[in-house]
């Protein structure tokens, strides 16, 4: 098998309409096989095999498992081929030669039969075609639904691909648990130098409130991702997942998808050397890239922890769980409680210490840091006019100074 990872590259066809799908098959097959389904977050793609030695040297390459797609025969009149696109890094799938042909002569490499399409008494996997991808530009489902709200969407319906022997299913929930310890041992040795990560549940009142995983640089830049409420959100009223990225220049926000407030997520961020941040949720990637954040080095960075009200009188609820931060090669150096942050009414405090880790990323230098429960509570006091927007203009009346934040924060430093 080829070297899936996410490519650069477009498509070499653009549609694959052109060829009809011959899907008479003269017997359909007494035995059937597992087809496992596999996800790419990094470029989109699912894909598909009946190796259990492919499914599972994929994962350990950072595909996700995400159960039985459909049974497949063992032997039939109708095979479906297999072919990959080298540049796009994408794989197709067809019971027509004649396209597994086109596609060659366009330099698609032929993978050989991928596995069997059942008679026409068999369950219908439809096939849709999204024009605007790279990778993952097609879809496969036994879900007649499924197909039908993509297609609504935008996604071109290209009819019936093959035939299944059987349905498919999702994860156990052994295998679910195992899934998950995967994951979470793979963002650990993601490469980022610096992480930081929680099980994030936020509550409030009044027009806004916003729980945040932050980094920041002695460049005067920011970035955060969290779950913030906003009754006057530019993307409509109600909670989001939110990266938002702070620096001399001005800001930028990225909304992610509608959250929820009162619910937990395991929320991550994390931060690369050539400036590149990942978020992630449950253990899923939904955002890569650039953002306004700099840090000329790994000692610039500050990491925290970080609950935010959006003007007078309005209250947040946060709990931060299980946190966990990575950096560099060392870990941390201070107690989460070193460096407490508390303005404009709102506090953090730390609900519970974790425990300590001896060397590593994850070290945390003596301090109890790994695994620790820290609250953000309060009701924002702030003068008529000011937000979380412009309140580092405000005078904070418990310091009697200004340049604060409308947060409660604790903040720890990697151990260069």
């Amino acid at each position: 098998m080829k070297k899936r990872n996410k490519k650069t590259g477009a498509v070499l066809a653009a549609s694959l309409l052109a060829f009809s799908l011959p899907l008479h098959v003269s017997a359909a097959a007494v035995d059937s096989q597992d087809m496992y389904r596999l996800y790419n977050p990094n470029s989109g793609e699912h894909f598909y095999t009946a190796s259990t030695e492919e499914r599972d040297n994929l994962r350990k390459v950072g595909w996700h498992y995400e159960g039985v797609g459909w049974q497949a025969p063992l032997q039939s009149d109708a095979p479906v081929y297999r072919v990959y696109n080298a540049n796009a890094g994408d794989h197709h799938y067809t019971v027509s030669k004649a396209e597994k042909d086109m596609l060659v002569r366009l330099g698609w490499y032929y993978e050989n039969v991928g596995w069997y399409s059942a008679s026409e008494k068999g369950l219908p996997l439809y096939r849709q075609y999204n024009p605007n991808a790279v990778a993952g530009a097609h879809n496969y489902t036994t879900s007649a639904g499924e197909a039908a709200h993509l297609v609504s969407v935008g996604w071109k319906d290209e009819g019936i691909g093959w035939y299944a022997a059987g349905g498919g299913r999702g994860l156990t929930a052994e295998e679910e648990q195992e899934e998950q310890k995967l994951r979470q041992a793979q963002q650990e040795e993601d490469g980022s130098f610096a992480s930081l990560e929680s099980d994030v549940t936020l509550q409030g009142s009044g027009s806004g409130y916003h729980a945040k995983l932050t980094m920041s640089s002695t460049t005067g830049s920011a970035v955060s991702f969290g779950v913030q409420y906003d009754t006057g959100a530019r993307v409509g009223s109600g909670a989001h997942f939110l990266i938002e990225s702070i620096a001399p220049s001005g800001p930028d926000y990225i909304f992610l998808g509608n959250a929820q407030t009162g619910v937990t997520y395991k929320l991550k961020l994390a931060w690369y050397s050539d400036n590149t941040i990942r978020a992630y949720v449950n253990g899923q990637q939904i955002y890569s890239g650039r953002t306004n954040f700099r840090a000329v080095q790994a000692a610039d960075l500050a990491l925290c922890i970080e609950g935010s009200a959006k003007q007078n009188g309005d209250s947040i609820n946060a709990y931060f769980e299980n946190i966990k931060v990575k950096a560099g090669q060392n870990g941390t150096l201070e107690r989460w409680d070193m460096y407490p942050g508390n303005y404009f009414g709102l506090r953090a405090s730390v609900e519970h210490w974790g425990t300590v880790v001896e060397q590593g990323a994850f070290a945390t230098n003596g301090a109890p840091n790994h695994n620790a429960g820290i609250r953000i509570t309060g009701t924002a006091n702030i003068p008529a006019g000011y937000d979380w927007d412009n309140c580092f203009y405000a005078v904070d009346p418990g310091s009697g100074t200004s340049n604060h934040p409308l947060s409660g924060t604790f903040t720890i430093h990697p151990n260069i």
